[in-house]
């Protein structure tokens, strides 16, 4: 079994290649220790190829009752459009709605990303703010 800070290195490896994430602006241990409060309020998905390079992943947090928000899902340029983030969305897909009986909300800025996600039934419904605190 991989250890989450190993996992943590191997997310932090993926995402500060990818800008929209702002990553390169920490440290790695300053995302390390970001993770380790993300992992307690939800779970991080990957998939790895034969020598455990995380080649794509996606975030599930805020679970209620009813709910379960899609986050940070993202596929290491090298591999995309080859169907990963696909693979990772259905599993996602099958875990809170098919068996937790849940939705799932997400939120995404890459219209790229927008044909995977209508593909499997989710509808846009506007647009969402922010504020940095």
């Amino acid at each position: 079994m991989v250890s989450r800070t190993y996992q943590s290195k191997l997310l932090y490896d993926l995402l500060k290649n990818i800008s929209e994430f702002n990553v390169s602006t920490l440290s790695e241990q300053e995302f390390i220790e970001e993770k380790k409060l993300i992992h307690l309020a939800g779970t991080t998905y990957g998939l790895y190829d034969q020598t455990n390079h995380l080649l794509s992943t996606a975030t599930v947090m805020s679970e209620t009752d009813r709910y379960a928000v899609i986050n940070g899902v993202a596929t290491d340029k090298d591999y995309r459009n080859q169907g990963l983030a696909t693979i990772l969305i259905d599993y996602v897909i099958n875990q809170f709605i098919n068996k937790k009986n849940k939705g799932l909300i997400l939120y995404y800025n890459q219209p790229a990303a927008a044909s995977i996600y209508l593909r499997k039934g989710f509808v846009d419904f506007g647009e969402w703010v922010s504020i940095k605190l």
